[in-house]
């Protein structure tokens, strides 16, 4: 996929440029948005498998406004992250308004064998919370025991 200064170049992509007019004021949107079967979207370090309902609207002399959800696939989705594969479950991206704003609801694992690492991303974009757990498979480690007398 090729690369431009901030963002990456893909066929099934299109990017508006702002141009020096602006956009008339007396535009109205009102703009249903529902999947019947599941969205892919697919990159070098990411497939995403999701369900949308959104709602995409713009009354005059108003900004677009959001609401609604795009839900993930239960573990059918990843992403890579520096040669480990992160599998998504029970993610979603929630719109209430603002689109540059969505509420995060996402969930990634990763497994290394001895353990499940799990990272919780919610919040925003610009406020992210990230919280990390993990469960150790004591099967494989052996643990130092020491002798109380």
């Amino acid at each position: 996929m090729q690369q431009n200064e901030n963002f990456a170049l893909d066929k099934d992509i299109v990017f508006l440029h702002k141009s020096q007019k602006k956009a008339p004021d007396n535009l109205r949107i009102d703009l249903a948005i529902e999947t019947l079967s599941p969205l892919l979207y697919k990159t070098d370090e990411m497939s995403i498998q999701a369900h949308c309902n959104l709602k995409l609207t713009k009354e005059k002399a108003k900004d677009i406004r959001l609401k609604g959800s795009i839900k993930l696939i239960d573990w059918s989705s990843y992403y890579l992250l520096q040669n480990k594969t992160l599998r998504l479950s029970k993610s979603a991206i929630h719109f209430k308004g603002d689109p540059t704003e969505p509420i995060l609801d996402i969930k990634a694992h990763y497994n290394t064998g001895d353990a499940k690492i799990t990272i919780l991303v919610v919040g925003t974009p610009t406020q992210p919370i990230l919280n990390f757990s993990s469960t150790v498979s004591y099967t494989h480690l052996t643990l130092p025991t020491k002798r109380i007398v």
